[in-house]
């Protein structure tokens, strides 16, 4: 969230109004000492290896109270672990000096301890308004292509976040009132994919820290940090949650509700990791009959059977599904799907010129030695050497410099379109190609593919290189094709 902030050096200055009342109901039965939540982190490091010895580490750090006792913590340990600890801050530029402020705060705390800092700075509302997305999921998109850049400059594979317990309590209510089921309500998990690069990882050492022991840990070591006004603001769903829901709920309560929360999260992740090997089990044996299996089992495979078609699951669907039998349901503007008496999923596939085709396209031109377009949610990165990686994998993608145009066209299916694949001897139907390579029918019309204009497709999402564009031996020009699909998640990380 963003908003004004203030310096802060503790001993700590609460804002006016119930913050402080909060945290101070929060506070666990027994608050260790610093070194006790030293050993805590050290602890925890080593039950999930979560940050390995000799490891290149990129802490995110705002500048706020939760992301500058993870500095603190982490910088205690750095030369035990032997990490090397980079430095990033993305400034949102959204509230004129302050953010320049917030800036200056974390490069300077970072020139302290010596270690590197990396910051970039951003037109978040420009971004916004141009990909019709509210300013703060704007904000998270960059800051985490941000994040993830520095991570690869970096050659790490771990940025860390600073979330911790009351973070996670206030996500499993948000999404309890959004009406999320099953893996949706497990939380932040301590490692998970960055969403703009899938090879690097989001590391949450905290998520096991009350608030109030990062507040604790800031006030007995004088670390500084700087607040944000917003988070007052009960404009925010979140922050109406933690100043208004959780309140109520923790007068109704002797234990603390963070605490609570977690351990039922826990709960139900466990449930739900047996629900998913389950429905594997059954998917492999097919016995005993869908019928006579247990209502939760049911739900999971529909579930599975949604997402594998690549269709977004929902209760009201589900439920559909599972008590009306071979009877079609309208689940997009041109798919319709049903459940059989055996279990399976059929997603009805219209003719091929039954339905409207996506005639949007974006031009891409390739005369410099790196090329960069957006198109949609599918942003694409090129960059041409004279030299090929030492090992060719799918993603990024490689092709042979000299064989391309300098001007192609960004686009979607067409009717009628071909495409000469790797290892087939001649170009065939691109529908094939897709039935082939079983791509559900509901993505097809989704999926991106390169073409010279008017003339043959030179790369197709899911399916690869166009066989007379990939590298041989004699290839001396190489041109490296990375492509990411925007995340679009309404929680901020």
């Amino acid at each position: 969230m963003v908003g004004n902030r203030k310096q802060i050096d503790f001993k700590m200055v609460w804002p006016s109004g119930t913050n402080h009342l909060i945290y101070s109901q929060w506070i666990p039965a027994r608050l260790g000492t610093v070194s006790e939540l030293i050993n805590k982190l050290r602890t925890l490091c080593a039950i999930d290896n979560l940050l390995p010895p000799g490891s290149t580490l990129v802490l995110a750090v705002s500048g706020g109270l939760d992301s500058m006792v993870l500095l603190h913590l982490v910088q205690r340990l750095r030369e035990e672990y032997s990490w090397r600890v980079v430095v990033a801050h993305y400034n949102h530029q959204l509230r004129g000096s302050e953010s320049d402020l917030d800036a200056e705060f974390v490069k300077a705390a970072a020139l302290t301890m010596g270690l590197p800092f990396f910051t970039e700075a951003g037109d978040v509302r420009s971004f916004a308004k141009a990909n019709s997305l509210s300013v703060e999921m704007a904000a998270r998109e960059l800051r985490h292509q941000f994040l993830a850049k520095t991570a690869k400059n970096q050659q790490s594979d771990r940025i860390v976040l600073a979330h911790h317990a009351n973070d996670q309590a206030e996500l499993f209510w948000i999404r309890m009132l959004r009406g999320t089921w099953g893996a949706g309500l497990s939380g932040m998990r301590s490692c998970s994919p960055s969403p703009a690069d899938k090879t690097i990882h989001l590391i949450r050492p905290l998520l096991h820290f009350s608030r109030q022991e990062l507040v604790l840990f800031a006030q007995e070591t004088n670390v500084s940090c700087r607040e944000d006004s917003s988070n007052q603001d009960l404009s925010y769903q979140r922050n109406r949650i933690r100043h208004c829901v959780l309140p109520i709920l923790q007068e109704a309560s002797k234990r603390p509700v963070p605490e609570i929360t977690l351990g039922f999260m826990q709960l139900l992740a466990e449930q739900q990791s047996f629900l998913e090997h389950q429905a594997e089990v059954w998917q492999t044996e097919r016995h005993p009959d869908f019928v006579t299996l247990h209502p939760a089992l049911q739900r999971q495979l529909m579930h599975d059977a949604l997402i594998q078609h690549g269709l977004k699951p929902s209760t009201d669907l589900i439920q559909h599904l599972l008590h009306h039998p071979d009877v079609a349901i309208r689940v997009t503007a041109d798919i319709f799907v049903h459940r059989t008496a055996d279990g399976d999923l059929v997603c009805r596939e219209p003719s091929e010129n039954a339905l409207p085709y996506d005639q949007s396209t974006q031009t891409l031109a390739l005369e410099s030695q790196t090329a960069q377009a957006i198109f949609g949610d599918f942003q694409l990165t090129i960059r041409r050497s004279s030299s090929g990686p030492d090992k060719f994998t799918d993603h990024p993608a490689w092709f042979d410099a000299r064989t391309l145009p300098n001007d192609l066209l960004l686009r979607h299916w067409q009717p009628g379109d071909k495409f000469h694949k790797i290892g087939m001897e001649k170009p065939t139907k691109l529908q094939d190609v897709f039935v082939n390579a079983k791509i559900p029918f509901a993505t097809r019309r989704k999926l991106v593919l390169v073409a010279q204009r008017d003339g043959p497709i030179v790369w197709v999402e899911s399916v690869g290189v166009g066989s007379p564009y990939k590298v041989t031996l004699n290839t001396i020009e190489f041109l490296e094709w990375e492509w990411r699909k925007v995340v679009r998640n309404p929680e901020p990380e």
